[in-house]
């Protein structure tokens, strides 16, 4: 965990970002991302949108610009009929090539 610890902290230009239900889940998350300094952005569905916003959050102009300005990227949504491939292989390729995107179970 070293690190991570060192390549995520004291640079207030790092960005941990939420897509779509991941703004509500990954609160908790957002907030420990914003204790080690990072800029928290989200892109998703309008209302998740507007619920980032109501809760504080930077929601970039674009998708292309949400993925570009990743440097950690929370999916914090099932996998279902109605996600499956909401991230696509033209999304990851814009992120930078030291971008985190963390695994969960």
């Amino acid at each position: 965990m070293a690190g991570f610890e060192h390549s995520l902290t004291g640079d207030a230009d790092r960005f941990i970002t939420y897509l779509d239900q991941a703004i509500l889940s990954g609160s908790v998350t957002a907030q420990v991302g914003r204790a080690f300094g990072m800029k928290v952005t989200c892109w998703g569905r309008d209302a998740s949108k507007a619920k980032a916003k109501e809760l504080g959050y930077e929601v970039p102009a674009s998708r292309e610009a949400f993925f570009s300005g990743a440097d950690v990227l929370c999916l914090h949504i099932p996998l279902n009929k109605e996600t499956r491939g909401i991230v696509t292989a033209a999304d990851l390729a814009q992120m930078k090539p030291s971008a985190l995107l963390p695994r969960s179970r």
